[in-house]
């Protein structure tokens, strides 16, 4: 008795022989399988193995996308508790990295990995909290691409500039702006001024969660994005002399209403 390996190495000139298809090769090509009502498809079978093969070579880690229910928790821990342990030394760090935790467990198995990035994500972070959805979006991007360095580079490139955007759109003008209305209304009884100075802030605190959207979404690219969108100095200068237009516009009405009473002692 001999193993086909050990006859390989005593003969290893070796006849090759095709075995014959039967009748499932009809006329020499299998005309069973392929005739012509089906060898229109035959290319585009070719082509569609080729895409495949080509998206998993650019996609290799693909299978590990991350659930939906992971990314909400995300946005929500966000949205709701990022500066709930602002401290002067990191600011906003522990926050971002709480809102994280679902992402890293979701991507990491063993307990090690998981705190190493975790550990990463406490690092000094400061930001508007309305904007910071937009870069913690792009970040999980980035994480799920396990592509962590760039994550922490989208982080330090986009907290500067977005900070201004945010302190700018919800400082200057909208709070100034709908606080003085609202004291405006408050000083004539009217109730609706509870609703004019709260409203603003609720809808702006109900954006993070599309933005965060759109971030994740964009991954990386939002760095061309924000960059691109030139529009967005023209709206803080606009914004900046909306804002002290309508306070200044304010002031003399409010202190017109004001009655102010003299009262002169004088000495016998």
């Amino acid at each position: 008795l001999i193993t086909p390996s050990e006859y390989i190495d005593m003969y290893p000139n070796i006849q090759v022989s095709t075995p014959c298809r039967s009748s499932w090769g009809a006329n020499g090509y299998s005309e069973v399988w392929l005739n012509q009502s089906n060898d229109y498809a035959h290319r585009h079978l070719h082509k569609a193995g080729d895409r495949m093969c080509e998206l998993a070579y650019l996609y290799p880690n693909e299978g590990d996308t991350l659930r939906r229910q992971a990314l909400n928790q995300c946005a929500n821990r966000h949205n709701w508790a990022l500066q709930w342990c602002w401290n002067y030394e990191r600011m906003q760090a522990a926050g971002y990295a709480y809102a994280m935790v679902p992402v890293i467990k979701e991507l990491y198995d063993t307990e090690e990995d998981q705190c190493r990035q975790l550990e990463r994500h406490m690092q000094f972070y400061n930001t508007h909290p309305g904007t910071s959805a937009l870069i913690i979006g792009a970040d999980i991007a980035l994480e799920e691409a396990y592509q962590p360095e760039m994550g922490d580079s989208l982080k330090v490139a986009l907290m500067g500039p977005l900070a201004g955007v945010g302190d700018t759109i919800q400082g200057v003008l909208v709070t100034p702006t709908f606080s003085i209305i609202a004291a405006s209304m408050a000083a004539e009884g009217n109730w609706l001024s509870i609703l004019v100075s709260s409203l603003p802030l609720f809808v702006l605190w109900i954006l993070r969660w599309p933005l965060f959207n759109y971030g994740y979404k964009q991954g990386v690219n939002v760095i061309s994005d924000v960059n691109s969108m030139t529009v967005l100095d023209d709206l803080q200068v606009a914004a900046s002399v909306l804002g002290i237009t309508v306070v200044g516009g304010f002031v003399p009405s409010i202190l017109s209403g004001l009655k102010i009473k003299d009262t002169f002692l004088s000495s016998e």
